[in-house]
């Protein structure tokens, strides 16, 4: 089976969902993810990437398509309302132009609930190339 996991973080932030990936892919499925640049919990990028820097690569043989988000920086209301919405607006035009079909996508959303969107999107593709 073909699974899209959609995440705003992934690793190597540390998070649940990176090992629910990794057992997956054991499984025998093909997993992606599409995610953002990390910077959680310091509020900058990790050393290496960058805004332009890394938009695809792969972890435990899991391919992982890398958005470009505005950090969070130190967390204040409207830096994170930021972060979330570029991450939401980055991976709704991720899905427009990436045009892969899955057999499932799962949504890891820490917060907001808005991260659903993409994942809605790219069920509609779906259901239209289908």
């Amino acid at each position: 089976m073909k699974i899209l996991i959609i995440s705003q973080h992934f690793w190597p932030e540390t998070f649940k969902i990176n090992d629910l990936a990794i057992e997956l892919k054991k499984m025998g499925h093909e997993v992606s993810v599409l995610t953002g640049k990390p910077n959680y919990p310091e509020g900058k990028y990790y050393k290496g990437y960058g805004l332009f820097k890394k938009f695809k690569e792969s972890f435990n043989d899991i391919q992982i398509y890398r958005v470009p988000i505005i950090p969070r920086g130190r967390g204040s209301k409207i830096n994170l309302i930021i972060n979330y919405c570029s991450f939401v607006v980055l991976s709704v035009l991720f899905v427009l132009f990436h045009r892969n079909t899955y057999n499932l996508c799962f949504v890891f959303a820490s917060s907001p609930i808005i991260q659903v969107n993409p994942a809605f999107l790219n069920k509609k593709i779906l259901n239209h190339l289908q």
